[in-house]
C-alpha cells in the first residue's frame, strides 16, 4: 500500500519557484517605417519615450515602460510590440 500523501507546504513551493524565474519586466515597442511623423505618440507616452529620429519617430526602449499607448493612437499602425525584456530577480 502507498503511503498517505504528506501536506505540502504551498507558500514554500511558490517562494522557490519566484527564486527560480526571470521576472518579465515589460515589453517595449518600436516603430517601423510606415511612420509618417504625426507625432500623436508623443503626448501620450507617459515615460517620455517617443523622439525625433531620421523619418520617422523613434521609441527608446531603455525608457519605454510597455504601456501600450502609442500602438493605439498611431493611424499608420507603424508602432508593434518587441519580444518581451527580462531581468533576472536580485540574488540570481
Amino acid at each position: 500500500m502507498s503511503e498517505p500523501r504528506k501536506p505540502t507546504d504551498l507558500a514554500t513551493k511558490a517562494a522557490a519557484a519566484a527564486e527560480e524565474t526571470p521576472a518579465v519586466v515589460w515589453t517595449p515597442y518600436s516603430i517601423n517605417a510606415r511612420c509618417t511623423e504625426c507625432e500623436l505618440c508623443i503626448p501620450v507616452c507617459p515615460t517620455d519615450a517617443i523622439f525625433h529620429g531620421v523619418g520617422r519617430m523613434v521609441i527608446d526602449y531603455d525608457t519605454c515602460n510597455g504601456c501600450g499607448a502609442c500602438p493605439s493612437i498611431c493611424p499608420e499602425s507603424a508602432i508593434h510590440p518587441l519580444a518581451p525584456r527580462t531581468v533576472l530577480k536580485s540574488g540570481s
